[in-house]
């Protein structure tokens, strides 16, 4: 079990570890808020887009009422990232056979490869919208980019990459504020669930919306982050041996909490935006393509609202196909013993980034299969709904043994919480599966 350490108290009654680590707030960002971005990648704003377009505003309330739930799963990831000192495959080996593993990792690389070519897809039909160039060689181009970025740019610099092109998504928060939306019907929607049991347009939307919103790559990814920050930080500050503070463990969940909030805010705004530009403005609600997309930004930029959605879906696909095929390579890494993280050089981890390269590659070779873009981006978040909740399965395990986690095993709270959110997945997926129709 990892060793526990009391934080060092400054005369000012202020923890020194933390005052130490003081800075400007976008440089103490780190693995919560990236998390929490990276969720609301390509395949995670089409499906926002075509749930405000399909459902309208009916809709909202996923948006607050999805929030602890994210927080819950994904602060048990981070804990469990820093109280094991490895990532989330090395913890799931320490309580299930290596068979039943060897499934979760699967059900992971599987959907994250789909995930990564919806993304790649969404990325490349952005970039034909806006600039003529074509879908092939716009996919191909982002992909050897994005494998360039993740595989030769330092840790940090490429940390400090994804950062940026978070930011990227505050495009959707400004434009709500130039449409005429209804704020007081907005927030009865927002506070209030609307359910149709019997429609099976709201639960095929209602799971993609838990597959994209909490995602498996998320809940891999965070937890290795957090040991590649960690080891980054306690290199920096000289420490030697591993111990953790309980300081850094307030900070993970400040943080993630962060991450969370941010990325259902824009959620939230995406969904407004498109359910009062598009919902109910045309014989159908669906939206088919990124252009029509687009048309929910007019209102803000006019004649501009295709660039400003491209770069949006191109700013969250260069933060989140890295963070697919990273989770994926962690997963990979630990299950069979290879040396791994973004630390490392190519040439160190060859076996690790290889995975990052497979991944990426076979992303953009599902391409060829001719999936309508935003389909493809949909049902991506689907098999993420389905493949979510056997991952939470095993995080609860994990995070309730005291012999692994010590005085950080889930609490009442927690478990309550992660148990919550699992109900919420199953309740979904037998609703879609209940109502579907050929």
């Amino acid at each position: 079990m990892t060793p526990v350490q009391e934080c060092d108290v400054l005369p000012n009654g202020l923890c020194k570890h933390r005052s130490e680590r003081k800075g400007s707030f976008f440089k103490k960002l780190g693995p919560g808020f990236i998390t929490g971005a990276s969720d609301d990648d390509p395949s995670g704003l089409a499906t926002y887009a075509q749930a405000g377009a399909q459902v309208g505003k009916n809709i909202l309330w996923f948006a607050p009422w999805t929030l602890p739930l994210m927080i819950s799963v994904q602060e048990m990831a981070g804990r469990i990232g820093l109280m094991t000192q490895g990532g989330l495959t090395r913890a799931l080996l320490k309580k299930f056979s290596r068979a039943s593993v060897y499934f979760m990792v699967a059900c992971l690389v599987i959907a994250n490869t789909i995930n990564i070519g919806a993304d790649i897809a969404g990325m490349a039909e952005s970039v034909q919208m806006t600039t003529g160039v074509p879908f092939v060689w716009s996919a191909i181009i982002l992909s050897i980019g994005m494998l360039f970025l993740q595989i030769y740019l330092p840790y940090k610099k490429y940390v400090t990459v994804l950062k940026w092109c978070a930011i990227s998504l505050l495009s959707y928060l400004i434009a709500a504020f130039t449409v005429n939306m209804g704020w007081g019907t907005i927030a009865w929607h927002a506070l209030i669930p609307h359910i149709d049991m019997h429609s099976n347009d709201f639960w095929y939307i209602s799971t993609a919306i838990l597959g994209t919103t909490i995602s498996p790559y998320l809940l891999f990814w965070q937890t290795s982050q957090e040991i590649e920050e960690k080891r980054v930080r306690d290199c920096r500050e000289g420490n030697i041996g591993y111990a953790i503070k309980e300081c850094e463990i307030k900070s993970m969940r400040e943080e993630t909490m962060l991450g969370m909030a941010f990325s259902n805010t824009i959620m939230f705004f995406v969904m407004a935006v498109t359910a009062a530009v598009l919902h109910g403005k045309g014989a159908s609600n669906n939206i088919n393509s990124m252009v029509e997309a687009a048309a929910a930004l007019k209102p803000l930029a006019g004649d501009f609202a295709a660039w400003l959605f491209a770069a949006g879906i191109i700013g969250t696909g260069l933060l989140t196909v890295p963070v697919l095929a990273g989770s994926s390579a962690y997963a990979m890494a630990e299950l069979f013993g290879w040396r791994q993280g973004l630390h490392l050089q190519w040439h160190e981890a060859r076996k690790f980034y290889g995975v990052i390269a497979a991944s990426t590659v076979i992303g953009l070779a599902l391409n060829a299969l001719g999936i309508n873009a935003v389909d493809f981006l949909l049902w991506s978040a689907i098999i993420n709904g389905c493949v979510t909740p056997i991952i939470i399965v095993g995080m609860i395990a994990v995070a309730n043994d005291g012999a692994l986690l010590g005085k950080f095993k889930n609490s009442w709270l927690s478990k309550t919480g992660a148990w919550i959110t699992f109900l919420v997945f199953v309740a979904s997926i037998v609703g879609f599966l209940v109502t579907y129709k050929k």
